[in-house]
């Protein structure tokens, strides 16, 4: 190999590794941190807060108690055979965030109906204790189902999202009156 031909090699590799070299990683991001609430569907901020402060807070968080109660009355317009048993579920959720971390919280009943020829009802009754940093702020998401059906096979399903209500104060019993045809 001659002079040249190595002056022509190791111009070749400079050439490669100074492109390489250039290449920028970045680690910074563009954006707001935040996550889009699925109920709503907002898009909710963070808001940055120190860790210290979070921890502290955290500390300090006495449970948050009480009971969600969902009164159904339901009319049966389906055609369900009088075997057919009826259940209702409640459910709630909330999502919390602290320390940049979403924190879910899911809380569900399910009891069978009472039911008398096309009217059914029932009141499930979930009693909750949640440790919420930010109780002033959060809220509830709720839902419920009605199932008709024997135990192999599901006749009839109902589930609707109920509008989301802020955290109750502690030790309340907060009442969901629900009327639904299946």
């Amino acid at each position: 190999m001659t002079i040249l031909q190595v002056a022509l090699v190791f111009a070749g590799l400079a050439g490669i590794t100074q492109s390489a070299w250039s290449q920028q990683t970045s680690t910074s991001q563009r954006g707001i941190l935040g996550y889009l609430d699925s109920r709503t569907g907002a898009f909710r901020p963070l808001v940055q807060a120190s860790a210290e402060g979070e921890q502290a807070k955290a500390a300090t968080a006495s449970p948050t108690t009480g009971k969600l109660v969902f009164v159904f009355s339901i009319t049966i317009a389906s055609t369900l055979a009088t075997s057919e048993t009826i259940t209702c579920s409640g459910n709630a959720s909330v999502i919390e965030i602290a320390n940049g971390t979403a924190l879910t919280i899911e809380e569900a009943a399910t009891v069978m109906a009472t039911r008398s020829g096309s009217k059914a009802s029932c009141t499930v009754t979930i009693p909750y204790s949640w440790s919420l940093t930010f109780a002033s702020t959060d809220t509830v998401g709720l839902q419920y189902t009605i199932t008709a059906g024997s135990t192999a096979v599901v006749a009839r399903l109902s589930l609707q999202s109920l509008p989301s209500i802020k955290i109750p104060a502690s030790g309340s019993t907060t009442t969901q009156d629900i009327s639904a045809t299946i």
